[in-house]
């Protein structure tokens, strides 16, 4: 992933975190078929912890989307 970190740590869609993290945040979800799955909660403390550990600095500031984030008011 270091020789690639450029592609996984850009800021703007994605960033390089300690496995252990994202291990540690993971929780067991239910899907309607009553199978069962891993999943990273899109929420902002999951973002919050995952920015704090990002392993090297990104290309972009890291803007996350998820329900409660505040967003930019844009230029119309």
């Amino acid at each position: 992933m270091l020789a690639r970190l450029g592609y996984y740590n850009s800021g703007c869609s994605n960033i390089a975190v300690p496995l252990s993290l994202v291990e540690k945040l993971t929780c067991e979800m239910e899907y309607d078929t009553s199978e069962f799955g891993i999943r990273l909660p899109n929420n902002a403390t999951t973002w919050k912890q995952s920015i704090a550990a990002i392993i090297r600095p990104p290309q972009y500031k890291p803007d996350p989307e998820y329900r409660g984030a505040r967003r930019q008011k844009t230029a119309t």
